[in-house]
């Protein structure tokens, strides 16, 4: 039993973490949404870090097209996630909920 719930976890991280609050991924998304804070907390590391890549790249480069591009994907992708974090709350809810 235990062997088979360590084997579950390493192959199936989201099915024995505890469950998400929408209200707190919305709280980080609107406070931190820019570098991708709600993504960690929804345990979507990879994404997160991509997010904050985007916005250290547009901080650095100096040539203002490049700049305004990068900014312009970051910003549209955090609004996106307005979207998106109910559905990966509620998905996630129903896979512990089996």
């Amino acid at each position: 039993m235990q062997k088979d719930r360590q084997r579950r976890a390493f192959f199936e991280p989201h099915a024995t973490s505890t469950q998400k609050s929408l209200s707190l991924a919305y709280a980080l998304w609107l406070c931190f949404g820019i570098i991708g804070l709600h993504r960690f907390y929804l345990e979507r590391p990879g994404t997160a870090t991509l997010q904050i890549l985007l916005l250290i790249s547009g901080l650095v480069i100096d040539l203002n097209p490049i700049r305004i591009v990068l900014f312009s994907v970051l910003l549209v992708w955090v609004i996106r996630d307005a979207f998106w974090i109910s559905k990966v709350v509620h998905m996630d809810t129903y896979a512990n909920d089996r």
